[in-house]
């Protein structure tokens, strides 16, 4: 393995060291510590597999015990900030850093808490677990028989990992924490934004058998009026056209199928904003993506999906929110698979008000949906510089 990884902080030049686990922290086996989980909420929690997650713990998923139990088990297993706490099987290899609320966690079955002995940083380790050497030996270990496959306290203790000083430990783990918190942060911000948009989904438009909605612009009060999807769009599906992957040339422009794109092609078909409805596919029943969405500037159109055009003095954004929300269980045509036939989708009912108050609501949901695709794009990017410094701030195998 060589001594230097491509990437480091100024000052610092002198080889990395190979050392054991066991030399740089103090390795608890918890292969037996079983604890029954309390029926209410208390402070006192277990962490379990399914707690750690990408270098980090996810408190919501941790166990209540009662007060009873965590003081028995804290007397020998006793979980302080900045404790390491790794899965040894199911799944294996994943870490993370106690952060915060020390003294109230203990590990659960399969965990393995590890405690720094002063000359390494909880936070670099748990980085390095994630580098790719390290990677590598977890899918060697997952892919092994059961009787290797897991990290025993032996392997543990006796594993070798490679480390700078001190000083460079906490300046790389310091870094890659950074990272965690803008991915969490953005990550955070775009499912809060999400479930926002959700809310409002359901109380700017009315409910079935009303003429209003429960939230409203100021200025509004007229009743919404119902007219069929048929009677405010015009459907362009003849100009639509299927090309099979082979015939497909590769292009800037998007490939829209029944529930967004699914290429970029040479060529396209359509140069406007229109509105995109799943024609068939299991999405349709399933919503696991958006059955309804708007298409901009250059691009083409299988035949999976509705081409639609909305009518003047129609809003596109709000005629794709209003069938975006939609249950289109009773629209289904299909048999084997799910299907929203165009004479069908003709007698779609929409509850309809004024121009001006769609425009309204359309720019809304717009300014939500650029709010959610501006976090994803941050959370994204972040995931990538972090995946890029994990392969040169650590050494690799020569």
């Amino acid at each position: 393995m060589t001594n230097r990884p491509n990437i480091r902080f100024g000052k610092f030049n002198d080889d990395w060291e190979q050392r054991k686990l066991e030399d740089l922290f103090e390795i608890v086996d918890t292969k037996h510590a079983t604890a029954p989980i309390s029926n209410e909420k208390t402070k006192y929690r277990m962490i379990r597999t399914n707690c750690v997650r990408n270098g980090q713990l996810i408190a919501e998923n941790t166990d209540s015990v009662t007060e009873e139990i965590y003081e028995e088990w804290s007397e020998r297993i006793h979980l302080r900030v900045g404790d390491l706490v790794f899965t040894r099987e199911a799944p294996m290899g994943e870490s993370a850093v106690i952060t915060e609320d020390g003294n109230k966690y203990f590990p659960g079955q399969r965990i393995v808490s590890m405690r720094s002995k002063g000359n390494a940083s909880a936070f670099f380790i748990n980085q390095l677990f994630y580098a790719d050497e390290f990677r590598k030996e977890i899918k060697i270990r997952e892919a092994a028989s059961t009787t290797v496959a897991n990290f025993g306290i032996p392997q543990i203790k006796n594993h070798i990992v490679s480390v700078p000083c001190l000083k460079e430990q906490v300046k790389i783990g310091g870094l890659f924490s950074c990272f965690d918190n803008l991915i969490t942060l953005h990550q955070r911000k775009c499912d809060e934004t999400k479930e926002l948009k959700k809310y409002m989904l359901q109380k700017m438009f009315p409910k079935n058998g009303e003429t209003k909605p429960e939230i409203r612009f100021a200025g509004f009060t007229d009743d919404w009026e119902q007219r069929k999807l048929g009677d405010i769009v015009d459907f362009l599906d003849t100009m639509r056209k299927p090309l099979k992957e082979s015939d497909r040339e590769s292009g800037p422009y998007p490939y829209y199928g029944a529930s967004g794109i699914v290429d970029y092609v040479a060529d396209y078909i359509f140069d406007e904003e229109l509105i995109l409805l799943s024609e068939d596919g299991a999405n349709i029943t399933d919503r696991n993506y958006p059955v309804c969405f708007l298409a901009t500037g250059k691009y083409w159109v299988n035949n999976h999906a509705h081409v639609l055009k909305a009518h003047s003095e129609m809003d596109n954004n709000f005629i794709c929110m209003s069938m975006e929300r939609k249950d289109y269980g009773n629209y289904n045509t299909g048999m084997a698979m799910p299907k929203l036939n165009k004479d069908t989708c003709f007698q779609i009912p929409v509850d309809c008000p004024s121009f001006q108050e769609q425009k309204k609501i359309g720019d809304y949901f717009r300014r939500l949906d650029n709010l959610i695709t501006l976090h994803q794009r941050k959370c994204d990017e972040y995931k990538d510089l972090k995946k890029y410094m994990l392969q040169n701030m650590f050494p690799k195998k020569g």
